[in-house]
């Protein structure tokens, strides 16, 4: 069985958190990757507005993917929001000088 720590993923160094964070900011900002993305979700959305109603099995499947895309995105910003939360840790002047939040 898989332990919630396992699922975290590996410990980061703060460096690490901040580099992750650069790496996904470049990915959501990527004119391709936005590009396909988004023509997965349009495809799916329109494959899941045309369906009949006995489709249900393909509306599921539709579902699954542009749940898959959002977890994609999710995962990206999240990376991003810990890297600045990394980065302010490392620097109190980010934070306005009030220390970690």
């Amino acid at each position: 069985m898989t332990t919630r720590s396992e699922l975290k993923g590996p410990r980061r160094t703060p460096e690490e958190k901040i580099s992750r964070a650069h790496h996904a900011a470049a990915l959501l900002d990527d004119p391709l990757l936005c590009e396909a993305l988004q023509h997965i979700e349009d495809r799916c959305l329109h494959i899941w507005r045309t369906s009949g109603p006995e489709e249900k099995e393909q509306r599921e499947d539709v579902w699954r993917q542009v749940r898959a895309l959002d977890l994609v995105r999710t995962h990206l910003r999240s990376a991003i929001e810990t890297g600045k939360l990394a980065a302010m840790e490392g620097d109190p002047k980010a934070n306005g000088g009030r220390g970690s939040a």
